[in-house]
C-alpha cells in the first residue's frame, strides 16, 4: 500500500489486491486520517475480492449498449423523464473518450477532467454537463449493482447557474424587430402563456379554443403541465396565420422526424446578438417573465400556479382525454 499527496495537500491511496488497482483520494489532508481511510478501503477491497466478478470489465460502450441502455428502455420502475433524461445524457457520453476505456478505470480523476461537448454545439451548460455526468453515475453504480466491477467513483457535479434574467417590454421589442414569423410566434407565446418551450412546440390546432380563447396543451415534463394556456390579443392572429385552414395537426410544422418544431436556437442566437442583448438571455427567459408578471408591469410574481404549470388545474374532470 503507498500514500501520496497532491499539489491541493490532499492525501491518495494506491494499491492492489489481486490483479485490481485501487487509487482513489482520501479527502482529507491529514496523513493519520488518510492512512485509516486507506485501511478501511484496503480491507473492504479484500472482501469484495473474494465475490464472483467478472474477470475482465467491459468497455463502457459495450456495456452501455447491452446492459444499460436496455435497462434505461424496459425497466419498468423508470419514469418517462427520468428515461428521456438518460437516453440524452448517453448521447453526451458517446462524444467523450471513456467511451473506449474498462468500466472499472474510470477514476474520479478522469471523470473530472473529462470534455463535454453537445450534440449540436461546441459548448453546453452546466447542466447539460450534468446529465451526462448524472448518467455516467447511474451506469456506474449499476455495473456495481450488477457485480460487473468492486466500486464507483465518486462524481463531482458542476454548480448551475439559475435562470435569472427577463426578457422586459424593451428587450421584447428588440427581440421582436429581429425575429422571423416563426421566431416570433415562438417568444410571443412563451411571454403570454408562460408555457414551456418544448410545449409550446407541440401545441396542436385542434385544441385551440377560440369560444373562451385558450388552447390545451396536452405534454409536458410533468403530469402537472397538462393545462389550458390563455390565448392573449396579439397571440389570435399568430394562431390564425399558423394554424391556416386546417383543423387538425401540430400547430408549428416543421420536416422533422415528429413533424413539428423542436428547437429555434440558432434563430433566437441570431436575434439575440443582433438585438445587442446577453446571452444569458434565453428563450427560457420569456417563461420566467410571465412568471414574474414583467410584461404586465406587475411588481409581484404571478400565483397562478396552473397556469404556470406547477400545480394541476382545479378542474381537472373539464380536460378532454389525451
Amino acid at each position: 500500500m503507498a500514500l501520496f499527496q497532491k499539489d491541493n495537500g490532499i492525501w491518495y491511496y494506491d494499491f492492489y489486491v489481486g490483479n485490481r488497482r485501487y487509487r482513489k483520494s482520501a479527502g482529507t489532508k491529514s496523513k493519520s486520517k488518510a492512512t485509516k481511510i486507506e485501511a478501511v478501503a484496503f480491507a473492504r477491497a479484500q472482501e469484495l475480492g473474494a465475490q464472483p466478478f467478472t474477470a475482465k470489465a467491459p468497455r463502457l460502450l459495450d456495456f452501455g449498449e447491452k446492459r444499460f441502455l436496455p435497462w434505461v428502455n424496459e425497466a419498468r420502475s423508470l419514469k418517462l423523464g427520468s428515461r428521456r433524461y438518460y437516453l440524452y445524457g448517453w448521447e453526451l457520453l458517446k462524444r467523450t473518450s471513456i467511451m473506449n476505456m474498462a468500466i472499472d478505470r474510470i477514476g474520479s480523476e478522469i471523470i473530472d477532467r473529462l470534455t463535454l461537448s453537445g450534440i449540436k454545439r461546441k459548448e453546453i451548460s452546466p447542466s447539460y454537463r450534468n446529465q451526462a455526468l448524472r448518467t455516467l453515475a447511474r451506469a456506474l453504480h449499476l455495473a456495481v449493482e450488477w457485480k460487473v466491477m468492486h466500486e464507483a467513483p465518486r462524481i463531482h457535479l458542476e454548480e448551475e447557474n439559475e435562470r435569472e434574467e427577463l426578457i422586459t417590454p424593451g428587450r421584447e421589442r428588440l427581440l421582436l424587430q429581429y425575429a422571423g414569423k416563426t421566431l416570433r410566434a415562438v417568444i410571443v407565446m412563451v411571454q403570454d402563456t408562460g408555457g414551456r418551450p418544448d410545449e409550446i412546440f407541440r401545441l396542436r390546432v385542434e385544441d385551440i379554443d377560440w369560444e373562451h380563447l385558450h388552447i390545451l396543451n396536452r405534454y409536458g415534463k410533468t403530469k402537472k403541465s397538462r393545462r389550458y394556456l390563455p390565448i392573449s390579443d396579439r397571440m389570435v392572429p399568430e394562431l390564425k396565420r399558423l394554424a391556416g385552414s386546417r383543423t387538425e395537426g401540430w400547430l408549428f410544422l416543421s420536416d422533422s422526424k415528429c413533424g413539428h418544431l423542436t428547437t429555434v436556437s440558432k434563430m433566437f442566437a441570431i436575434a439575440r446578438e443582433r438585438a445587442g442583448l446577453p446571452k444569458s438571455v434565453v428563450l427560457y427567459s420569456a417563461r420566467h417573465t410571465f412568471w414574474y408578471g414583467c410584461v404586465a408591469g406587475h411588481e409581484e410574481p404571478c400565483r397562478d400556479h396552473g397556469r404556470y404549470g406547477t400545480h394541476q388545474p382545479k378542474d381537472d374532470d373539464a380536460l378532454p382525454a389525451s
